[in-house]
């Protein structure tokens, strides 16, 4: 007969045999009652095996240590089967692998086979169990690193047509729980403000599913970023936790700031599920930071495995301390006196609180143009996805803005979000003038934060960089006259141009290129090969044609025409449009590469002393031509240079014979020694030894013979070759310092005897003289010639017409009538025959 076994263990049952006749359906004779025999041992009818003992306990609760557990069995009968094994399962939450386990039972080692999968390990008992007595079997293996309630263990046994069925171990309770490893229940921990720099109250609840014994030291690690120094902290126990708290953790704890660690020293045993809340003091750091991953760990005879802390959310989170996760401010426009759009993204590390009266600011933007008062604000799309809208929620739609220290205000409406980027924009006016992007700074009050530099956006895009030219130079090749003369320009800017831009160059005046809309560049790149040029108003506009480079320095080049006079070198400007910079005067190479500075004389002239004017004959009839001390002076827009020759033409009527070698003497120093004398043509050429000075006065000195005869002062002309400055007209500063006029005075005419000359005294040429003889003398020439009347002329070369008259006696009579022009008596023609 199959019956089905009850669930708990029994003994055998009495069984009692009785029989009745079924032809009497049930109710003839019966027979007595009578009691079976049971067979012996575990065959007995209805009996039951089990383990009336089964407890079980372990020698650790802490985390990843090696575990001694014990099984302590006994049966309800006595067990003599073959193959009989006991299985332990439940055994979960071990980390020893599968395989081979050593069992111990007083003393004698017993190979079990343990199942991790299953978590079972299966103990052969190759002997009878005897009921009612007590075996113990011990076995090592290494708890798991999490923590645990005790499992469910069962325990049971199988052998030859028998078999003992699960049963749950009894557990001692406590720490002692098989398998039980001890972790937390509760390990929250919170803080009591953000603010930078300021005292923060940790509170710290922690509850155990374990008993931790005196002695034991629990560690709350990850601390980082306050200034507290290393000590002891005092601890303090808010009326939440157990009231035992104070005796089990005693006044105060350890505080390494290195580590980050307050580590607690258990004063008293810490009882499982008590919920203990303690609190201490450490002081914020400066610098803003996000809230810290905070550990806990503890160590003793039970040590519980480190685990993160629990904390709640938002500005409570420990050691999150105000301030700003990121800032960066970026601008629209470079441009000088251009309203600019700045866009400022943010996030902090903590919520910026209304109730804290939280403001934002933002300090730098120097420079800008806009006056102070109140300024709009729009909230744009972020990079974490936050909506305009959510921006002016949180950030508002206006701000205050101070000109004067370049300081932007934000009040905050709504709470902020940690860690969340908000994005915003507002319009300022660029200052008129170059600058560089100031350094700006941002922090919060309120909710309090240390100041944070900002970042800011790159090239054309850093805030309040405003356009500028670094450098501005021009130069030519040339400051000659009718000169194709090479214009070079080399300009600097601080940041990168747009195609399209426009670089002005004004005030170029004097050159006679034409006017036209492609004027040649050279060296162009990124810049249009083609130039505009306005010959008249002087202007010169280059295009840039491709994005140039942020503080980079271009040369262009053009080539125009000097004009055919002289002029000093125009101031020029230069200016742009496109990205708009401020006006610059640009500097200028020296010397004569100073921009269309064309050579050409600003004063010249050349004197004589007055007094050789007037050449007088040394005696009569005698000529000889004076030493003539020539004195040019000159000043020139731009320097002659070395090699170059200065030239005077005309210089006509000297009696100096030709020569290569005139000694010359100038002052200042430059002009060559001797120079050049050509007689024919009355040509001077003086030479230029070194580069002259522009816009300096030049004296230099020469002798000449004078004219061998009077004339007029000749038109002199001056030049320079070399540097080349077109002939113009000698200048003088009196009319008798004229050089090379002369006139000439012959010496007295003598008077004869018997007679006289009128007038008397030196004679100017062409001047003449009167002869007159006494009464009863007539007037003769050289080898007695009888003349009628004489009048010398002083010519031009200082000598006398007639050389020499004299008055000698008349012979015979002479009848006349009147007298003649010459005041003479008679006729004065001959009277022939002679008298007697």
């Amino acid at each position: 007969v199959d019956l089905q076994n009850g669930p708990d263990m029994q003994e055998a049952r009495n069984v009692t045999l009785q029989a009745t006749y079924l032809a009497f359906e049930g109710t003839g004779p019966l027979t007595s009652k009578v009691r079976m025999d049971n067979a012996p041992g575990v065959v007995g009818p209805l009996l039951i095996a089990g383990f009336d003992v089964r407890e079980m306990s372990h020698s650790s609760a802490s985390f990843n240590a090696s575990n001694r557990l014990a099984l302590v069995i006994s049966t309800n009968i006595d067990v003599a089967v073959s193959g009989l094994t006991v299985l332990v399962a439940g055994l979960s939450g071990t980390q020893t692998p599968s395989g081979s386990l050593a069992v111990d039972l007083a003393g004698t080692i017993i190979p079990a086979a343990w199942n991790y999968a299953e978590s079972v390990l299966r103990i052969p008992l190759n002997f009878s169990l005897a009921k009612d007595e007590e075996y113990t079997l011990e076995w090592d293996m290494v708890n798991g690193l999490a923590d645990q309630k005790s499992p469910n263990i069962t325990v049971s046994a199988t052998g030859e047509h028998f078999g003992i069925t699960l049963t749950p171990v009894d557990k001692p309770g406590g720490n002692a729980n098989p398998l039980k490893i001890v972790g937390w229940l509760r390990k929250t921990i919170a803080q009591s403000t953000t603010n930078s720099g300021a005292a923060n109250t940790l509170t710290v609840t922690i509850s155990l599913s374990g008993t931790l014994a005196t002695g034991t030291d629990i560690a709350i690690s990850g601390l980082m970023g306050v200034t507290t120094p290393a000590g002891a902290l005092a601890l303090s126990f808010p009326a939440a936790g157990s009231p035992t708290a104070g005796a089990v953790f005693g006044g105060s704890a350890a505080w390494d700031d290195a580590a980050g660690t307050v580590t607690l020293t258990l004063a008293a045993a810490a009882v499982e599920d008590a919920v203990y809340v303690l609190a201490f003091t450490l002081a914020n750091r400066v610098l803003g930071q996000t809230s810290q991953a905070v550990s806990v760990a503890a160590a003793g005879v039970v040590s519980v495995r480190r685990a993160r802390m629990d904390s709640p959310p938002g500005n409570a989170q420990p050691l999150g301390i105000a301030g700003f996760e990121m800032a960066n401010v970026s601008q629209s426009t470079p441009s000088a006196g251009a309203v600019n759009t700045f866009t400022l993204s943010l996030a902090t590390f903590s919520s910026l609180r209304v109730s804290e009266g939280a403001t934002v600011t933002l300090q730098g933007l120097v420079g800008a143009a806009t006056p102070s008062g109140t300024l709009a604000i729009r909230g744009v799309l972020s990079g974490d996805g936050v909506t305009g809208v959510e921006a002016v929620r949180v950030l508002g739609t206006s701000a205050l803005w101070s000109a004067a220290s370049g300081s932007l205000v934000i009040t905050i409406r709504a709470d902020s979000a940690a860690g969340v980027e908000y994005r915003l924009q507002f319009d300022l006016r660029n200052p008129t003038v170059g600058q560089e992007s100031p350094a700006l700074q941002i922090w919060s009050s309120g909710t309090v934060s240390a100041r944070r530099d900002v970042e800011r956006g790159s090239g054309n895009q850093a805030p309040l960089l405003v356009a500028f030219f670094q450098t501005g130079k021009i130069g030519q090749s040339t400051a000659s006259q009718r000169a194709d003369n090479t214009i070079s320009v080399n300009l600097g800017f601080r940041t990168a141009l747009e195609p399209g831009t426009l670089i002005t160059i004004t005030g170029l005046t004097g050159s006679v290129t034409s006017s036209t809309s492609s004027l040649p560049v050279s060296a162009a790149t990124p810049f249009s090969p083609r130039a505009s040029w306005a010959r008249d108003a002087g202007v010169l506009v280059f295009t840039v044609l491709s994005q140039t480079a942020a503080n980079a320095t271009y040369e262009l080049r053009v080539v125009l025409r000097n004009p055919a006079a002289g002029q000093v070198s125009p101031a020029a400007r230069v200016t742009s449009s496109g990205v708009t910079m401020a006006q610059l005067l640009l500097t200028t190479a020296a010397g004569n590469a100073r921009p269309l500075l064309v050579a050409g004389f600003t004063s010249k002239g050349m004197n004589q002393p007055e007094g050789m004017s007037d050449a007088y004959a040394q005696a009569f009839n005698v000529f000889t031509p004076r030493d003539n001390l020539l004195t040019l002076t000159f000043t020139t827009t731009s320097s002659l240079l070395a090699g170059s020759t200065v030239i005077i033409d005309n210089l006509a009527g000297s009696a100096l014979p030709s020569t290569a070698t005139l000694p010359v003497s100038c002052a200042p120093a430059g002009m060559a020694g001797t120079a050049a004398w050509e007689q024919a043509g009355g040509e001077l050429r003086l030479g230029v030894g070194n580069d002259t000075l522009p816009a300096t006065t030049y004296t230099c000195s020469v002798t000449l013979k004078e004219p061998a005869a009077a004339q007029s002062a000749p038109a002199l002309s001056i030049r320079v070759e070399g540097t080349n400055v077109s002939e113009v007209s000698l200048g003088y500063e009196t009319a008798n310092s004229r050089p090379l006029q002369s006139r000439v005075f012959c010496f007295e005419y003598p008077n004869p005897d018997n007679g006289f000359a009128s007038p008397r005294g030196f004679v100017l040429s062409p001047g003449t003289v009167t002869v007159v003889c006494a009464a009863g003398f007539g007037l003769s020439a050289g080898g007695g010639a009888r003349v009628a009347a004489a009048k010398p002329v002083c010519l031009s070369d200082g000598m006398w017409s007639i050389p020499a008259l004299a008055c000698t006696p008349l012979g015979g009579s002479l009848v006349a009538w009147g007298r003649n022009d010459d005041g003479q008596l008679g006729t004065g023609s001959p009277v022939s025959p002679a008298p007697p």
